[in-house]
């Protein structure tokens, strides 16, 4: 190993979280490593040398490992980290299009407010009440049939800019219940930003150092988000009934519903949301979307190859496995729904501007004069299709295609 990789590998920080996870930290870039990899870095910082260290990993793990397979394996690190130094940032690599909102600086500001909602009694009072007043106020708009009511909102330009702005608000709301929740376990979050997941524009807060934490306390920052949520949702609903007058009153019902859609989004595990992680930690199934989509494959294959298979095997086979199982079949579901839908939406668009084109070939291009707004956003709304769906094609299909090749 030459003298640059040691100095390299000695800047590495390391920690144990539990007996199975072990992380590196190299200029802010964080890495999942094995213990093997853990052990060889924290006897290096030790300052003992090649030859000591692959005595002693061989002697603790009954193993055979010379010190060229230990330069080895170390250079082999190296290369990894310095490779995705001169790549893009892995954090959040699903998200394209990322825009960097807000610095640590400000983050800490704010969330030394916000730390005390996690306080183990105060959570534990704020989260049943804050659930419960969410599922009874939505009981109530239920029955006021109130969806038809609050279409009054979009009745001027100040209401839909006020909405916005509630909406946006909400979203920042949501992003400092993880920065709260990840400064609480002493593992502040660098960035809030904003960027483009799939086809749905998202908010994103920087809180690759939980990996330190357990899974539990990873749990606890996950659901930080829709934590602030609930708690927004005491707010709102202590505004409806606090405010006079049915057109502020419409404006809280609506920021409730936008907020309660929010939620059910962000729980939704099948996106690469808050439900994702939180399902990922909570039955130990990390890179849980490959996972998913290799499951199938690799599941019929375990069955037909097994000696002496019978129905019994398979089903414990498949309790066994139940929490994968679930999530591949859903995820499966939920991404051929918006393939679908997606290309419908295409299809729909083109038809319409083939018939409008059909139109102006008919009468001339006085009839685009009058119904140019409404080409302009087909045309729009043909493109994003389009866009979004060959992305999604290239995320999901192609590019898995390729990786096994």
């Amino acid at each position: 190993m030459d003298f640059r990789n040691l100095e390299t590998l000695k800047e590495v920080a390391i920690h144990k979280v539990d007996h199975q996870l072990y992380t590196a930290t190299y200029e802010g870039r964080m890495f999942s490593i094995g213990a093997l990899l853990f052990q060889s870095l924290e006897l290096l910082k030790q300052n003992l040398n090649l030859d000591q260290i692959a005595t002693r990993i061989s002697d603790q793990h009954d193993v055979v490992i010379s010190k060229e397979q230990l330069l080895e394996y170390l250079n082999q690190f190296v290369s990894k980290i310095e490779l995705n130094e001169q790549q893009e940032n892995t954090l959040n690599s699903y998200v394209y299009w990322r825009v960097k909102l807000m610095g640590k600086k400000t983050i800490d500001a704010v969330t030394h407010l916000l730390t005390p909602l996690f306080n183990k009694y105060i959570l534990f009072f704020l989260l049943p009440i804050s659930f419960y007043i969410t599922f009874w106020f939505t009981g109530v708009l239920y029955y006021e049939g109130v969806l038809l009511e609050s279409r009054s909102l979009g009745s001027s330009l100040l209401a839909i800019l006020l909405t916005y702005a509630g909406l946006i608000g909400l979203a920042f709301f949501h992003e400092f219940g993880h920065a709260a929740a990840s400064a609480h376990y002493k593992e502040p979050s660098d960035s809030i930003g904003f960027g483009f997941y799939l086809v749905f524009p998202v908010f994103f807060t920087d809180v690759t150092s939980i990996w330190n934490l357990n899974r539990w306390k990873r749990i606890v920052v996950n659901i930080g988000g829709i934590y602030f949520q609930l708690i927004s949702n005491i707010l709102l609903v202590g505004g409806y009934y606090l405010t006079e007058g049915q057109s502020v009153q419409v404006i809280f019902k609506y920021f409730f519903i936008a907020n309660l859609a929010y939620i059910m989004y962000s729980v939704n595990p099948f996106l690469r949301n808050d439900g994702y992680w939180v399902y990922s930690d909570l039955f130990g199934l990390p890179n849980l979307t490959q996972r998913a989509r290799r499951y199938p494959v690799q599941l019929l294959r375990r069955i037909i190859s097994r000696d002496g298979y019978t129905v019994a095997g398979t089903l414990r086979l498949l309790y066994k496995e139940l929490p994968i199982l679930i999530y591949s079949f859903g995820y499966v579901l939920a991404m051929g729904f918006i393939l679908i839908a997606l290309a419908w939406l295409t299809i729909q668009n083109s038809w319409e501007l083939s018939a409008i084109g059909s139109k102006i070939a008919a009468f001339g291009w006085a009839y685009l004069k009058e119904d140019w707004q409404v080409v302009s956003k087909l045309c729009f709304g043909l493109f994003i299709n389009i866009f979004f769906l060959t992305r999604i094609i290239k995320h999901f299909i192609i590019r898995p295609l390729l990786k096994r090749r």
